[in-house]
């Protein structure tokens, strides 16, 4: 799985935890709501994208440390994913997406005897 940052102004945290038959996938995101991010999965990848925004304070700045701006998080989901039954929830600024995993088909390959040649 590889988790990929976007050349946006800041990145959110982001858990990845790959479960049997799950992924569950944390993404930091405080003061903003659900109406402020988008999910999608697109091309076997999870994307996170949304924009943080603060109200204007006026005046002239003395100190900037609160990031703001666009970001984008990209996740390449592994195979076994079934991004079609994706759950997202947010919750105090956490958003966290299960993604159900299949657990694949168990196939036995038969091994045989190579007979020995003269």
């Amino acid at each position: 799985m590889l988790l990929r940052e976007e050349a946006y102004f800041w990145s959110p945290a982001v858990d990845v935890y790959l479960l049997e038959d799950r992924i569950v996938v944390y993404v930091e995101l405080p003061g903003l709501t659900s109406d402020d991010v988008e999910v999608e999965t697109r091309d076997g990848s999870l994307l996170i994208r949304g924009e943080k925004r603060l109200p204007p304070a006026g005046g002239t700045a003395d100190s900037l440390e609160i990031r703001t701006g666009h970001f984008e998080r990209k996740i390449e989901l592994p195979p076994q994913a079934d991004p079609s039954k994706s759950v997202a929830e947010m919750k105090d600024g956490l958003l966290r997406i299960v993604i159900p995993r299949s657990s694949g088909t168990k196939i036995s390959v038969p091994i045989r005897e190579q007979k020995e040649e003269n």
